[in-house]
């Protein structure tokens, strides 16, 4: 959504939104040896995951700036429910190219 009080030639917009997902049966990979991570009696280094039915669910706002170097965004949220192994990243930047 564009901001109403700034002219559209600076090329702000803003976003808010809410998110939610599970891992409920998940059945994919839990350890990478070309990374390093991996899952052995001996050690747990890979994917840990919370398989109990548990919603992730998260709120958050952005600011998305179509700057001289393509778009940026910037983007914070806060978890509202997590798992136990959840690893939480509330700020986030990305950038990208223009078309």
């Amino acid at each position: 959504m564009p901001f109403w009080f700034l002219p559209s030639e600076v090329g702000l917009k803003g976003a808010v939104y809410a998110d939610a997902g599970s891992l409920w049966g998940y059945q994919g990979p839990t350890s990478w040896a070309a990374t390093g991570e991996v899952n052995t009696a001996a050690c747990t280094c890979g994917l840990q995951y919370d398989d109990e039915n548990v919603v992730r669910t998260s709120v958050g706002v952005g600011l998305i700036w179509a700057s001289p170097f393509g778009p940026l965004r910037f983007d914070y949220a806060v978890p509202i429910t997590k798992g136990k192994y959840d690893i939480v990243q509330e700020f986030r930047f990305g950038g990208g190219t223009s078309f």
